[in-house]
């Protein structure tokens, strides 16, 4: 479940770094076909999938090298099969030389060609523009970033203690929306709520801008630490359900994603006090069992942007309990 390994040659491959692939092939002591990784993806793969500017030369300095365009990865898919989402559009003329340079036909393009197709590329590049007007950071698309969503990083507890709170050992430049490990300076970032004994209630003077305790103040900094907190993590239904299109959910999607609420606090996590009389009295502790709990929407809106993909919290809920 952790990274997955790569080459200094498939790392150069990825981002588009010539310079570095040119060095490394002629040292003549990396194998252009080595396959890593559970995904089984080689330099080629990740040439076709970084989508980088250089992505043309690259593939060809790679088949150049004797680089194997039918190799499949763990999936079966071909590295022809992984093309850039950025390149697959159907007028895309770096798209079809690609694919044609993938295909054999090595007489599409010299090599001069590539270079001048790059650099009108360089010179007239399209930047994407955030919802505030400033320039987005493009990044190539990385396959060895883990699925935010699934498997180990899509649980209950890795969201809980571990998402944005342990620091994130990639040593190059990637897209911290899609990595659940926090960087230096992300607004995402967390304290461990197993080592620092702060609550999911938003602290009043972090909203407005800082707070003077730190890491050591007693209440929320932040909607990550709040809403991601073991007190409140999934104790609320998404209004979109199914439906949820964000990055990261705060909400279950469905009735059994529900983690369990405790009468005696109102939240997720149960009381110090009756923890240790239950703990006395019955050997455990049991969630409000008896109890089932309907979310209805109070319509009250309170839209507050965060700074992950197109989070946004949007409606308040309100708890009704009722005997069963």
């Amino acid at each position: 479940m952790g990274f997955e390994e790569r080459t200094p040659l498939m790392i150069a491959a990825m981002f588009g770094s010539t310079k570095v692939l040119k060095y490394i092939i002629q040292s003549g002591k990396a194998d252009v076909n080595r396959p890593c990784g559970s995904d089984k993806v080689t330099a080629l793969h990740c040439a076709t999938a970084g989508g980088s500017t250089a992505s043309l030369e690259v593939v060809k300095l790679l088949l150049d090298a004797s680089a194997d365009a039918n190799c499949v990865n763990a999936n079966g898919n071909k590295p022809i099969d992984l093309i850039a989402p950025a390149l697959k559009s159907p007028c895309s003329s770096r798209r079809k030389n690609m694919e044609m340079l993938l295909k054999g036909d090595m007489s599409v393009m010299e090599s001069d060609q590539i270079a001048n197709q790059e650099g009108d590329q360089q010179k007239f590049p399209s930047p994407q523009l955030s919802k505030d007007g400033s320039e987005k950071k493009e990044y190539p698309i990385d396959i060895s970033l883990p699925d935010i969503n699934n498997g180990i990083y899509g649980t209950d507890e890795f969201r809980m203690y571990t998402f944005k709170v342990k620091p994130c050992s990639r040593a190059y430049s990637h897209d911290w929306t899609e990595c659940p490990f926090v960087h230096p300076g992300e607004n995402a970032r967390r304290r461990d709520p197993r080592k620092y004994p702060y609550s999911c209630v938003p602290c009043p003077e972090f909203r407005k801008g800082s707070c003077q305790k730190g890491d050591v103040c007693e209440y929320a900094h932040g909607v990550f630490e709040s809403w991601l907190h073991p007190a409140q993590y999934r104790t609320r239904l998404c209004k979109d359900e199914t439906g949820c299109t964000r990055k990261v959910c705060f909400f279950a999607h469905r009735r059994e994603e529900l983690r369990p609420v405790y009468a005696s606090t109102g939240s997720a996590m149960p009381s110090p006090r009756s923890m240790s009389v239950s703990a006395a009295r019955y050997g455990r502790l049991e969630p409000i069992s008896s109890w089932f709990i309907t979310y209805v929407s109070a319509y009250h809106i309170n839209t507050t942007h965060v700074s992950i993909g197109n989070l946004f919290i949007s409606q308040e809920w309100s708890i009704v309990a009722e005997q069963s």
